[in-house]
């Protein structure tokens, strides 16, 4: 088990770490469609219909399945990082990380960006043809995305009982 006070709080500050790169990337979301928006329907159609619609077509299939594997690559790090046990270190170091938010965040970074990289789809697609809806709905798969992946404290709680677990002799 966990220790109650100092382990906790050290969650719960390396949390606020990993939340913040979460934040960071949803207000890039936001940033992405104020900038749409803006645009409009300024955007000149450069390339054939019909070339735009495959290429859109094959993206939802990259994006739906990006969205997958992104859960599939997340399980596979936090497993690795739950079988391997802690190394001796001093936590009176200054730039001290939680060893367990250290394993953490690269989990929760790389699950995020995949799901991030479906906006830049539909943002490639919007500079294609200048179809706001389409955008929209590879920002709602985003966005989606961002909500499934979110950093959880319970995840970070169990990795670090996990690893304690290896680590105790």
């Amino acid at each position: 088990m966990l220790d109650p006070t100092r382990e906790i709080r050290q969650l719960k500050a390396g949390m606020f770490k990993v939340w913040t790169v979460w934040i960071a990337m949803f207000l890039t979301l936001v940033l992405a469609l104020i900038f749409t928006l803006l645009l409009g329907n300024r955007v000149e159609q450069m390339h054939h219909p019909r070339t735009i619609r495959q290429i859109t077509q094959i993206l939802y299939g990259v994006s739906i399945v990006g969205l997958i594997f992104a859960y599939f690559i997340r399980k596979y790090m936090l497993h690795r990082a739950a079988s391997k046990p802690l190394p001796e270190q001093t936590e009176n170091t200054p730039s001290y990380i939680s060893p367990y938010i250290a394993r953490y965040k690269p989990a929760v970074v790389v699950s995020l960006a995949i799901a991030e990289s479906i906006a830049a789809f539909g943002l490639t697609i919007f500079f294609m043809n200048g179809n706001m809806s389409t955008f929209l709905i590879f920002l709602a798969i985003a966005l989606i995305g961002l909500f499934l992946y979110r950093p959880r404290f319970d995840e970070i709680e169990q990795l670090a009982i996990s690893i304690k677990q290896h680590s105790d002799p």
